[in-house]
């Protein structure tokens, strides 16, 4: 076979040249981890065992750190605002009961958007 880049004679079935790194058309084959059978170009997982496929599984790890962190965050704002409600309860009462109810309000949300979209991923 002949490199279509640089006109380099190469090994038939390769995907890359090895003298020039280019492409030479042919799609490299993929396989499950779990089970070894062959898996399409497009495909999420694999249709003789159902397991992900690595790219996929990246994909779902890296949604899952991104749930868990906003969660944690969702978390935090709120008891921000109860400390610093507790800190202007003498000082100035109405703007810690308009911080307190904020905060109860982002507490509500954390518990009914972000809890259930983490849950998902377990």
């Amino acid at each position: 076979m002949i490199c279509k880049n640089c006109n380099e004679t190469i090994p038939e079935g390769l995907a890359v040249c090895p003298k020039c790194g280019g492409k030479t058309g042919i799609e490299q084959q993929r396989f499950c981890k779990k089970c070894g059978a062959v898996l399409r170009a497009n495909d999420d997982f694999c249709t003789s065992c159902g397991s992900y496929t690595e790219e996929k599984q990246a994909d779902i790890e890296s949604k899952k750190q991104s749930a868990i962190s906003m969660a944690a965050l969702g978390f935090v704002v709120p008891i921000i605002g109860f400390i610093l409600a507790a800190s202007q309860s003498k000082s100035n009462p109405d703007g810690a009961k308009i911080i307190l109810g904020a905060s109860c309000v982002g507490f509500i949300i954390e518990a009914s958007v972000f809890i259930p979209s983490m849950l998902s991923f377990l």
